[in-house]
């Protein structure tokens, strides 16, 4: 996202009724693709999903068959309201798993040389550690595999002698 605007700028711009700034209208048409709304996002290209009929890209939109008939508007007006309602649950819901940085003043300070040994000695432990459990279970594997290699020895050998039984019991 581009400075200052998060989901609860967008999602008050919205709410609000007002007209979105440019800045929101990209976002919101950014994230309303064809591919992942194809019903809304013809409402949100021509303008309509923000009030207005004019598409962002400063074309002009034949409006001759935007009249809706009878009490259709009512319709219209539902499916945009939850249409808004899931866009800006699945705003808030990416947004929120975007990790956030805590904001700090001073810069970290660098560990010690004490903590930096402490720190190294640990991640050596760990990946000596992951080794370890990793060369077990190829062992356990290769165990595993020999095994049903002599499983298919075994079968290839019954095969065989039932392939020369039969053989013989028709032959004789």
């Amino acid at each position: 996202m581009s400075s200052g605007t998060n989901a609860l700028d967008v999602e008050r711009e919205v709410l609000e009724g007002s007209e979105p700034s440019a800045e929101t209208r990209s976002l919101i048409e950014e994230a309303v693709s064809p591919a992942r709304f194809p019903d809304v996002a013809p409402l949100v290209r021509n303008g309509v999903y923000f009030g207005s009929a004019q598409p962002s890209d400063g074309t002009d939109l034949d409006t001759s068959d935007a009249a809706v008939p009878g009490g259709a508007q009512e319709e219209v007006d539902e499916i945009l309201d939850f249409a808004t309602e899931i866009l800006l649950a699945g705003l808030d819901s990416a947004l929120g798993q975007t990790p956030v940085e805590p904001a700090t003043d001073a810069p970290a300070t660098p560990p010690t040389p004490q903590e930096a040994y402490e720190a190294a000695e640990a991640e050596l432990r760990a990946h000596v550690e992951l080794r370890k459990r990793t060369q077990q279970r190829v062992r356990e594997l290769e165990r595993e595999e020999a095994a049903l290699h002599r499983v298919r020895d075994r079968a290839k050998e019954f095969a065989k002698a039932h392939a020369k039984h039969v053989r013989s019991l028709s032959d004789g």
